[in-house]
């Protein structure tokens, strides 16, 4: 039987999930100003869902209509990609495309701010 105070520390091979989005958001602002970006705090509250928590919902939405796409919705990932989306995220990343929006996954902020740019250049 193993001794949990004997086991070696869990390493990972780059920053957290919220170091990711910290980075993220504080370039959003710095260089993309203009653009309504947000966070949408809907993880990990399951005592919300009477006030309209939706599970699998990304973290992000950029509510800025280009191309055929009413706007982005953006789940932020660890860089070194040891956390995928969930099944619930899968799921609603699939209705979300259905009904007009683009969705991407992006693994860590510079992935991100790549895929918004990529988004953000897209014309009609």
């Amino acid at each position: 039987m193993s001794n949990f105070f004997n086991r070696p520390p869990r390493r990972t091979k780059g920053p957290s999930e919220t170091q990711e989005a910290i980075t993220l958001a504080s370039y959003m602002r710095m260089h993309l100003p203009e653009i309504l970006f947000a966070h949408l705090a809907n993880e990990n509250q399951q005592s919300k869902m009477s006030e309209g928590l939706l599970p699998g919902l990304p973290d992000y939405l950029i509510a800025e209509a280009r191309g055929v796409y009413f706007g982005l919705f953006l789940e932020l990932k660890r860089r070194d990609k040891t956390n995928k989306p969930t099944k619930k995220q899968i799921d609603c990343m699939e209705k979300l495309e259905s009904r007009g929006y683009k969705c991407v996954v992006g693994y860590g902020w510079k992935e991100s701010v790549e895929l918004i740019k990529e988004y953000l250049s897209l014309t009609s």
